[in-house]
């Protein structure tokens, strides 16, 4: 739903949940429209919009909207316009901190710094420990005055706020310094003689977007960086940082990131980007770690278990996390830097080839192995990366969507094994191969697929099929051919291009139950399916991925009503899935869409699954067997917890009133505690509420729980009716605010103030699944609460949230 950059930050001391409300990293609110915007030339200005910031590297500006629907309109129909994308608000990332049972904080002692040996670290200080080079963090800032840090970190840049203070008011960055360039007798860096370069783009929440980011790669750049360090992650692809990281590329600047700590089985950006050395983590034991992403496009690994690194606070703190195995494998790019390595692919080449691999485990989880710095030092003069897969049988792996660097000599081959992951295209395109090489693909039964002669600059695209394949390269030259080849993946488009569109939607039969499957592997991309209804009844619709990077927005219409919109989850609450449940008459034509929030093209499925449920004879005369409510209402009824009129009517639109309320409550959790000493007055407790009210034992049961609450003037106002903000505050002291597990992440609602006083209540509700808000992403807490949604919320109170 919403996009977000993320730290993967586990600290490993008792666990301690902190969520503070969230003011976006440029200082403006959330209300703001911001756009990226991609010129040929300085930008152009306009009324409709405010150009606020650009960089002439890469012609990527940040772009204030003041009326969306016209600047859009001038900015698409403007040649100097090369691209658009979407920044959208951000939210708090919650982090935790675990206590050791050691208790070893506030000193840093060597033998806790374990990954230092493993690593062979010591003994690559025998050759060099990082003089003179220079590696950017990315991040929070860092706290310079560290005991640990003194006399290694640069002045720095925050790219945030012009001007501002570099210093860490998080801590992040400041443990991924120490880790890197730390050089006290306590505590060690694996680079101890480079330096750090602060690039503030992140604030104290860990939040930012992909235009600081490649703003703090940029700035980085220009400061003469050898190495930018990013833990960080964005589940999305962006073009404001792919360009970033092109210039890096091109200047000699070697990018690496952490995978993050999802325990998915795909990278996230920006590891996955073609030119970043993706750095995933180990256990102590040297087993892959179980909460780090993994997968195709992994590069090498580091530990990232009890990792001691410097706090806010002078001391230390032990941490686990990809966050803190990424500085471990830039701290030892910087040594080789300082010792000769000039280019980056040379950098990743030398790291990738000096890696341990255990084959225990399979590439996708550890990649090329675990990083030695000794064996990265020392493997200047040893063979290529890929010099012994001159047969199929010894073909080396080589991921997709990587730049890799290769040579084939005179009259020899290379083979690779490639994992594809779907059926779809494959395109090589090589920027520097100066001699015609040969590309061959294979089964692994020898069976030839596709061919083709590689030239430079001139792409060469191959329909393939998913599962495992062969690739040759074939010089038929006497010279060695040395060339940079670098694969995109695109997935092949279903329903088939041009079909399933707005104004032709694909038809369906409608069944009891369908599944079926498609992709939006191109920008803009969207699926549409029409349905008519057979009868009386209702459809549940629910569209799910395994992807992050594809964030499903539904959209279903009935006839020419208004379209519905659903976009309530998203990779920021963990939920890759969209539903609604619509009812429909006989003959209705049901249309269903479905695209990406972001616009973009991904590699990965979505599953639309369809249930049409007739409706039957009900227990209601006013509730049908196909509302979506139904099944938690009659189960209720059946409960023996009595809520309707006499003439079995439930009148599920209507408000509910405070007597209403209470009695519904009451009636689900009865108690046998006899009523407050003030019982027997009653009438001039409540000047309101006489003893003849049907409600008067059920509202005084509610406010002696503390459920409901008197009105200033004393009075109880038995037919008021209960606000969506009362049914949070009944909520949250009848469940003595609840947590949903041990994450919070905050849910958006655009009506809902970051100073609202009961915002911390509202998010526990909302992510314990007892309440939500409305598909336009508004939480309505002045509107009343309808008796349909009150109903509804003692069913989950009594069944459990997710029943």
């Amino acid at each position: 739903m919403k996009r977000i950059i993320v730290l993967h930050m586990t600290i490993i001391m008792g666990l301690m949940v902190t969520l503070m409300p969230y003011i976006s990293a440029s200082g403006r609110t959330n209300a703001e429209t911001i756009y990226f915007v991609k010129w040929t030339r300085e930008p152009l200005h306009d009324p409709s919009y405010a150009v606020l910031d650009w960089s002439p590297e890469t012609g990527w500006s940040r772009v204030a909207f003041h009326d969306m629907s016209l600047a859009l309109e001038r900015l698409k129909s403007t040649s100097d316009v090369q691209d658009i994308e979407e920044q959208v608000p951000l939210k708090p990332i919650p982090f935790y901190e675990i206590q050791r049972k050691d208790a070893r904080v506030g000193i840093a002692r060597r033998l806790d710094q374990y990954y230092l040996d493993a690593l062979h670290v010591p003994e690559a200080w025998q050759i060099t420990r990082g003089k003179d080079t220079t590696i950017a963090v990315v991040d929070t800032g860092v706290f310079s005055a560290h005991p640990a840090l003194k006399g290694n970190v640069l002045p720095g840049i925050n790219v945030i706020k012009e001007g501002g203070s570099t210093e860490d008011d998080n801590g992040h960055g400041t443990a991924l310094a120490s880790l890197l360039v730390a050089a006290q007798d306590e505590m060690r860096g694996v680079a101890p003689e480079a330096k750090v370069l602060p690039i503030k783009a992140l604030d104290a929440y860990g939040g930012g977007d992909a235009y600081t980011v490649a703003k703090g790669i940029l700035s980085a750049v220009r400061e003469g960086a050898n190495i930018v360090l990013l833990s960080l992650t964005d589940p999305v692809y962006s073009g404001v940082l792919a360009d970033a990281l092109t210039v890096a590329e091109k200047k000699g600047v070697l990018v690496v990131a952490a995978t993050g700590n999802d325990g998915r089985s795909m990278l996230p950006y920006p590891a996955r980007y073609p030119t970043v050395l993706a750095v995933g983590a180990v256990q102590k034991n040297g087993a892959p770690a179980s909460y780090a992403n993994y997968g195709q496009g992994l590069d090498v690994v580091a530990y990232g278990d009890d990792i001691v690194a410097a706090s806010l606070d002078g001391g230390y703190r032990a941490y686990s996390g990809t966050s803190f195995a990424a500085p471990q494998v830039a701290g030892i790019a910087a040594l080789l830097y300082n010792s000769g390595a000039s280019v980056p692919a040379e950098v990743r080449d030398r790291l990738r080839q000096s890696a341990i691999a255990n084959r225990a485990y399979p590439f996708k989880k550890i990649g090329f192995g675990v990083v030695d710095a000794y064996r990265a030092l020392k493997s200047k003069d040893a063979a290529p990366l890929f010099s012994s897969n001159d047969r199929p049988e010894k073909s080396a792996p080589l991921a997709l969507d990587k730049k890799w660097t290769l040579n084939v000599p005179g009259g020899a081959d290379r083979w690779f094994t490639l994992d594809i992951p779907y059926d779809g295209t494959v395109t090589w395109v090589s920027d520097d191969v100066q001699l015609p090489i040969k590309l061959e693909l294979y089964t692994t039964g020898g069976v030839l697929q596709e061919s083709g002669m590689l030239e430079k600059g001139r792409p060469l695209r191959w329909n393939v099929q998913g599962g495992t394949m062969r690739l040759k390269l074939k010089n038929d030259e006497v010279a060695r051919v040395n060339l940079s080849l670098t694969s995109t993946f695109k997935i092949k488009r279903i329903p088939a291009p041009g079909e399933a569109r707005r104004d032709r939607p694909w038809p369906l039969e409608m069944t009891d139950r369908a599944i079926l499957t498609g992709t939006l592997p191109e920008d803009g991309d969207e699926a549409w399916y029409r349905l008519t209804a057979p009868g009386r009844g209702k459809l549940s619709i629910r569209v799910a991925t395994d992807d992050p990077a594809l964030d499903l927005f539904l959209t279903v219409q009935k006839n020419k009503d208004r379209p519905i919109v659903i976009d309530e989850n998203g990779v920021y609450n963990q939920k890759l899935f969209e539903t609604y449940i619509i009812t429909a008459e006989a003959g209705d034509e049901l249309i269903i869409g479905v695209k990406n929030f972001y616009g973009l093209g991904v590699n990965a499925f979505y599953t639309l699954s369809l249930l049409w449920q007739p409706e039957t004879k009900g227990l209601f005369k006013d509730v049908s067997t196909v509302h979506w409510a139904y099944p938690m209402l009659a189960s209720l009824k059946e409960e023996g917890v009595t809520f309707g009129y006499l003439n079995d009517m439930v009148y599920p639109e209507r408000p509910i009133t405070r007597a209403e309320w209470a009695d519904l409550l009451t009636k689900a959790f009865p108690s046998s505690a006899p009523l407050s000493s003030f019982e027997d007055q009653k009438h001039t407790v409540f000047p309101d509420l006489s003893r003849s009210n049907w409600a008067y034992e059920a509202l005084f049961r509610a406010y002696q729980e503390g459920w409901l609450e008197r009105y200033p003037d004393g009075t109880i106002r038995p037919n008021a009716w209960v606000t969506r903000r009362e049914m949070v505050v009944t909520l949250n002291r009848l469940l003595a605010q609840p947590t949903s597990g041990s994450t919070m992440n905050l849910t958006y609602f655009k009506d809902v103030s970051w100073r609202e006083p009961l915002l911390l209540p509202l998010i526990q509700l909302v992510n314990a699944g007892y309440i939500s808000g409305y598909p336009d992403q508004t939480m309505r807490l002045s509107q009343p609460l309808r008796r349909v949604e009150a109903l509804v919320i003692v069913y989950k109170l009594l069944k459990g949230p997710s029943s």
